[in-house]
């Protein structure tokens, strides 16, 4: 079995948004494992949903978290009638009962 060239696989951007200990763990994570990752980051919801306009990604990473009214999860949510909707990985240390 031939394994293909990282040179030649395409590269996913992923898109991590916050700061918190948890986000981090993640986006170090997935740098870590795979070889044709780019990360773009983002601190605040606002500044990403800026960077959404500019810059196409395959993925967001965002913090969930229960507790707040709106979730950075609600508001990088697209619309489903949009044509490029992104699939969001939504990291959380709450205990699973919070849920």
């Amino acid at each position: 079995m031939s394994r293909t060239d990282p040179a030649l696989e395409p590269l996913c951007r992923v898109l991590v948004v916050g700061a918190s200990e948890p986000i981090v763990s993640v986006a170090e994570t997935v740098t870590a494992g795979f070889d044709s990752v780019s990360l773009v980051r983002e601190r605040t919801v606002s500044s990403a949903l800026a960077r959404l306009g500019t810059v196409d990604v395959h993925c967001i990473v965002c913090e969930f978290d229960p507790n707040r009214d709106r979730s950075p999860l609600e508001r990088l949510r697209r619309e489903p009638e949009s044509d490029d909707i992104v699939p969001i990985v939504a990291v959380t240390d709450a205990p699973v009962g919070a849920l």
